[in-house]
């Protein structure tokens, strides 16, 4: 692009009349430097905005020529002041000080300059002005300089200078005289000296400066209305419009219109470089420049936040929300919207509800994108619902608006959190409808096909609830026994675990039926029955137990079935069921640890007529009362030697156990080896297991 040429300025000063135009001369008509220091707000982040409200400032300037394309030059000036920085080669190691931006625009025409001398004005609202950029100028940088050739009412050309500072007048050094008729008409405009907390957010690299730049005015470049712009930065040259061209402009781009609450707005949807964009966003304008920006991630369903494949091209979605009612809404610096927050807000719509509707059109934009990875993300769920969770089959099936919001190329863990929050709500739900049929069952409905359409429709995916509840409860019994068979196996230090591996699985030690949920109680692996009983205690010792004897004997497990309260008159415990367990494959038991005597002697104990109940009265035993017993062991030989003794014990016709009644000691009594434990408890589940398709092992 060929340079805009600038002539040098006589320093002739002409008398206003000359101009061919009333025109003010006089300062600002109000407190300039308080009206900057005092009621100006520009955050350190927002440090380029003076440098877009110059250029903004450019562009109107070029419209108002009627000239087009135009073109706008912005020379970076760096601070090389710092001796350590020596590498001039790399411009880039070095902080802007100042911009200067060119353009061939209409200049400061005497309208112009009346305006610029007004301290408030709307010059430019018709375009969106909001007359404050020059506010901002002297917000970030010590002063700014205009140099400006125009054309005036008499037809002849003018240069008009003046400097603009922090000043009560504002409007320093203003100076105007007639230039010759090949003096180019346009305006250069200086903004000097950052000041530092501003400086230091400015980046440093000019082609970054050129993409915010073009992601500031991004409608205007898709529009093909932006004049020819470029950055000089130490003897290089940035072409905007070539950046756009090979970075942004993918040639994917719509735009369409919706409503909220009677306000009417605009999207721009555009796919660019992900060079250019990190994230995909949505950017909210006001009178065509970006405001402020929302990240999509989590908003768009099946998008994720990785870049989208197109054509061989990595792309990411920006999207640019325009509408009167942002431009209304926007600050005097374009930096902030003040739009509510509260959904019930009567000034219209609030930021939920109008990002929700953008949204919603990005979605609409964005399907041919997303809809393969919906389809490869709902293959993986029903594979997994399948094959690993299959309680969750009912929600892929009746809440795919939910499983349309979980990520796309989540962990199997993620995944499965995600279904079971899923599950949650719907159960929620089914629960608030279950209630809503149940009243209009009680009063009867008035138009009994509509409701029976929608009564059928609940029913079936209340009994999927239930049967994928029921899924959840076989699938943990299933991995219970896997990890049981797992603690009885060798371990790779060639010992099999303590019998409190085993122990543990079917109840914690040391707690009793009051501290636990049924949930944490597995003892259906022994016998279904035994989840139905008054009071569990767990290697706990008889004297500490609700039901206390006095003794420091620690049965494994002693569960007592009976009354659902102990008082007086009330009849004894009708059973008790006496579980214990010893190390798998032990091979070397004496008298002294058979597990059938300590079963004994903990019946003598409880038969001794010394319980007492919690208040400490006396729990008689009563003849009638049933005692059961298992003794959970791997048969051994020092074991059957053991058991010899026990004439009314017979082997069981596997041969991995014993079963029988001691009349002496009242008891029915079982042994079970640890695998006849755990085939039995699969052999009862198998049926459930097969139905849901479950690995054997």
């Amino acid at each position: 692009m060929e340079s805009i040429p600038w002539v040098a300025i006589a320093p002739q000063i002409l008398p206003v009349e000359h101009i061919g135009a009333t025109e003010i001369t006089c300062s600002m008509d109000n407190d300039f430097k308080r009206r900057v220091e005092r009621n100006t707000f520009l955050k350190y982040e927002n440090a380029l905005s003076p440098l877009f409200e110059a250029v903004m400032n450019s562009i109107d300037a070029i419209r108002d020529a009627n000239r087009r394309p135009g073109k706008i030059e912005i020379d970076v000036d760096r601070d090389r002041s710092q001796a350590r920085l020596s590498d001039d080669s790399n411009p880039d190691a070095y902080p802007v000080k100042s911009f200067t931006i060119r353009d061939d625009g209409i200049g400061v025409t005497t309208a112009h300059y009346n305006a610029f001398n007004m301290a408030d004005t709307a010059f430019r609202a018709d375009h969106g002005g909001k007359g404050v950029g020059r506010f901002l100028w002297l917000k970030a940088f010590d002063h700014a300089e205009i140099n400006s050739t125009f054309v005036g009412d008499d037809g002849q050309r003018y240069t008009r200078t003046f400097d603009l500072c922090l000043t009560k007048q504002g409007i320093e050094r203003p100076a105007s005289q007639i230039t010759g008729p090949t003096t180019p008409i346009g305006t250069e405009v200086k903004l000097c000296n950052y000041r530092m907390k501003y400086q230091k957010e400015v980046p440093k690299p000019a082609d970054v400066i050129a993409r915010r730049l073009i992601e500031h005015f991004l409608r205007y470049f898709v529009l093909g209305i932006m004049p020819t712009t470029v950055i000089l930065d130490s003897g290089n040259t940035y072409s905007l419009q070539k950046i756009f061209s090979e970075e942004v402009d993918q040639g994917t781009q719509s735009h369409s219109s919706f409503t909220i609450v009677g306000q009417s707005f605009t999207i721009h949807n555009f796919l660019v470089a992900h060079s250019f964009q990190s994230a995909h966003r949505l950017y909210f304008c006001s009178d065509d420049q970006m405001v402020l920006s929302k990240p999509l991630a989590g908003r768009v369903h099946n998008l994720g936040g990785g870049s989208i494949h197109h054509e061989g091209n990595s792309l990411m979605y920006a999207g640019y929300v325009s509408g009167e009612y942002l431009n209304t809404c926007s600050n005097s610096a374009r930096t902030s919207f003040d739009i509510s927050d509260d959904e019930d807000s009567s000034f219209g719509p609030c930021w939920e509800s109008l990002v929700s509707g953008a949204v919603e059109q990005a979605n609409m934009f964005l399907e041919p994108y997303t809809k393969p990875i919906k389809e490869q993300k709902e293959e993986r769920i029903r594979n997994f619902t399948r094959n690993v969770r299959p309680q969750f089959r009912y929600v892929v099936k009746h809440r795919q608006d939910l499983v349309d919001t979980i990520p796309p190329h989540i962990s199997d863990d993620k995944l499965d959190q995600e279904l079971y929050r899923i599950n949650q709500i719907s159960d929620a739900d089914i629960r608030l409808r279950q209630d809503e049929f149940m009243t209009a069952l009680q009063q009867g409905p008035a138009d009994w096909e509509s409701f029976r359409a929608k009564y059928d429709t609940f029913l079936e995916e209340w009994n999927e609830s239930g049967m994928a509840k029921l899924a959840e409860h076989v699938i943990h019994r299933k991995a219970t026994l896997d990890f049981l068979r797992a603690s009885i196996r060798i371990t790779e230090s060639g010992k099999y675990n303590l019998e409190k591996a085993v122990h543990r699985l079917i109840f914690p030690l040391n707690a009793t039926s009051d501290d636990l949920g049924p949930e944490q109680m597995n003892l259906w692996i022994i016998d279904e029955k035994l989840a139905y009983h008054y009071y569990l205690a767990s290697n706990k010792e008889f004297r500490t137990q609700e039901v206390k004897i006095d003794s420091q004997k620690k049965p494994d497990i002693l569960i007592y079935h009976g009354p659902a309260a102990l008082v007086e008159n009330e009849a004894p415990f009708s059973s008790i069921t006496i579980l214990e367990f010893k190390r798998p494959r032990r091979d070397d038991y004496t008298p002294k640890d058979n597990p059938v005597r300590q079963i004994c002697e903990y019946i003598e104990l409880i038969k001794s007529r010394k319980a007492t109940d919690r208040a400490g009265r006396p729990i008689p035993y009563r003849k009638g009362m049933r005692f059961y017993a298992f003794a959970l062991c791997d048969v051994t030989e020092t074991l059957r030697g053991e058991l010899s003794f026990y004439g009314e014990l017979t082997p069981s016709p596997d041969g991995d156990g014993y079963f029988g009644y001691l009349k002496q000691f009242d008891v029915w009594i079982e042994i079970m080896g640890y695998d006849k434990l755990v085939g039995d408890a699969e052999r009862r589940n198998a049926a459930l297991f097969e139905q849901l398709r479950l690995p054997r092992k």
